[in-house]
C-alpha cells in the first residue's frame, strides 16, 4: 500500500467498503493482509486501518508525523487505526485466514495481488478458478500453485 498507489493507501474500488456518503461499494474481502508500504510513500501508511493485517516490515516504515495530517484533514481517524501486526507475511496471512466467519475451507476464495494499482496479473486460489476461466476478459496462465514463503515467512514476489 502507499499513496503512490492510490490517496487512500488502497484502492476503494478495489478492496470494497467505500464509506463515502452516497457512493456505491463494490464488496469488501472478509479479511485483507497488507504485507508492506511502498518507498515511494515516505512512510505515509494513511489508509493502514483499511488491513485486518500487517506485517511488522509495514509497521516498521510508518511515519506517524507524516501520516496523521492527511487523517486530521480528512476527519477519518479509522484509516490511520493498526491492524494486528504480524512478524512475517506467512503469519498475516495464516492470520486472516483463522479469522475467516461461515466459510467453507476446503474452498477458500482468496487473491493475491501486488496492489490495487497493478491487477494485469493476480494470484487466485483454486476455488476462484471457474470464474476466472468462464469470464470474457479473464486468461488463466497457469494452474494453482501454492504460495512461497522464504526462510524468514516472507512472500517471493515473483
Amino acid at each position: 500500500m502507499g499513496k503512490d498507489i492510490s490517496g487512500g493507501g488502497m484502492d476503494p474500488n478495489v478492496i470494497g467498503g467505500f464509506t463515502a456518503p452516497g457512493v456505491e461499494s463494490t464488496p469488501r474481502p472478509q479479511r485483507i493482509a497488507v504485507l508492506d508500504l511502498t518507498d515511494a510513500t515516505h512512510g505515509a501508511a494513511f489508509g493502514v486501518g483499511d488491513g485486518d493485517v500487517i506485517t511488522r516490515r509495514l509497521y516498521d516504515k510508518i511515519d506517524f508525523a507524516t501520516t496523521y495530517p492527511n487523517c486530521l484533514v480528512t476527519c477519518t481517524p479509522r484509516l490511520v487505526k493498526i491492524p494486528m501486526v504480524m512478524e512475517s507475511d506467512e503469519l498475516a496471512v495464516k492470520a486472516c485466514l483463522k479469522m475467516l466467519l461461515s466459510v467453507d475451507r476446503e474452498a477458500l476464495r482468496i487473491a493475491r495481488i501486488v496492489d490495487t494499482v497493478h491487477l494485469g496479473q493476480i494470484h487466485i486460489s483454486p476455488a476462484l478458478l471457474p470464474e476466472a476461466e468462464a469470464h470474457p476478459h479473464v486468461r488463466v496462465l497457469h494452474g494453482p500453485e501454492p504460495l512461497q514463503f522464504d526462510s524468514r515467512g516472507n512472500l517471493f514476489y515473483n
